[in-house]
């Protein structure tokens, strides 16, 4: 969990409150929050750089079938580190976190 965030129904509302912040000019929302979004980010990004439908299934909850059927090579092992390497300022990444 991330610092500072009680359970999931807190995190929903903090993401919605940041999402609803990011708009272009004219104020359309430029990000379109996705029931399990990052879920789904998380389960693409962690096969990526595990290569291990078996260890991603187990951390995600899912079965090794289903994550190898839905989330393997839609992105690449660069993007997934990048994608892990995001962490607000001042923060250490994710990857940083577990090395």
């Amino acid at each position: 969990m991330f610092p500072g965030v009680r359970d999931e129904r807190h995190f929903t509302k903090l993401l919605k409150a940041a999402t609803s912040k990011l708009v272009d000019v004219e104020g359309n929302p430029l990000v379109k929050p996705v029931h399990n979004g990052l879920r789904h980010s998380f389960c693409s990004y962690r096969l990526a750089i595990t290569k291990s439908a078996a260890q991603v299934a187990l951390e995600a909850g899912n079965s090794p079938k289903m994550l190898f059927e839905n989330y393997r090579e839609l992105v690449t092992e660069k993007m997934a580190h990048a994608y892990f390497g995001i962490s607000p300022e001042g923060q250490p990444s994710v990857e940083k976190q577990a090395a």
